[in-house]
């Protein structure tokens, strides 16, 4: 059973539902005779540092979203501690949680952070960055570049559908060529996207690859060279509900 002063909590007080649970969080610290540090998100890499140099941490609860909790990962693994994970859904999507089964309210969802269930789970690497999720290069990467801090708090997901129209109103348009299983994949006008994580959408686009599985996928997709062909391909999906997979392309591999 872990220790109460073996456990260490961090919020990234810039995640869009930190306000709104703030009252349940410090009545909950106190509960459990827990301190909690809250930083900015820029602040945040610091603070995590700051928090593992403590030796007898053995358990960060991280508090916000997708992006806290992969920055909190990576940290650990490169500082080859062995430190478990656990996740305060307060970010906007908060994907990875969902893949977890992480409840939705923060009183739950502190339950099973303080609990004994453990998932082991793959962290990936591109180009030296690491992550729990996934990268995108294409029109999505640019996409999520443009939603600021302030479109999030104020429209939650809405906020990446207004962007992905801006971007679709002036499309990217790369030619990729993808190296993995000692094979050369080659597409036009495509979207790469390289997970490790199955995200449970309505619209079936993104893999079925879990967390927990040794290899990663990844998604070409697009219709061609024409400037149009990401926001047709964008409306089939929609249309379709992700049912019509003809213009993707998946490749399973665990180096690329």
């Amino acid at each position: 059973m872990i220790k109460t002063s073996e456990i260490a909590l961090v919020v990234n007080q810039d995640s869009s539902k930190v306000p709104a649970a703030l009252k349940t969080l410090r009545k909950i610290t106190r509960k459990h005779k827990l301190k909690m540090r809250m930083c900015d998100g820029p602040d945040l890499d610091y603070t995590l540092r700051e928090t593992l140099k403590n030796k007898s941490v053995k358990r960060l609860i991280i508090g916000g979203g997708d992006g806290s909790v992969s920055l909190a990962a990576s940290l650990v693994n490169r500082q080859k501690r062995k430190v478990e994970i656990a996740i305060l859904p307060l970010g906007t999507s908060n994907y990875y949680a969902k893949s977890l089964g992480v409840h939705r309210t923060v009183t739950k969802s502190f339950e099973q952070a303080l609990g004994k269930n453990l998932e082991k789970r793959h962290l990936c690497n591109v180009n030296g960055r690491d992550f729990l999720i996934g990268l995108n290069i294409g029109t999505t990467s640019k996409m999520f570049s443009m939603v600021s801090d302030e479109e999030k708090s104020r429209y939650g997901k809405l906020a990446y559908l207004i962007n992905l129209i801006k971007v679709l109103a002036n499309p990217i348009n790369p030619d990729v060529k993808v190296k993995a299983n000692g094979k050369t994949y080659k597409s036009s006008s495509t979207e790469v996207v390289v997970l490790n994580q199955n995200i449970i959408e309505r619209v079936k686009l993104l893999p079925e690859v879990r967390g927990s599985d040794p290899y990663f996928e990844i998604i070409m997709y697009g219709l061609g060279r024409n400037k149009l062909s990401p926001l047709f391909a964008f409306l089939i999906f929609i249309v379709t509900f992700g049912r019509n997979q003809r213009y993707l392309k998946r490749i399973k591999a665990t180096k690329a």
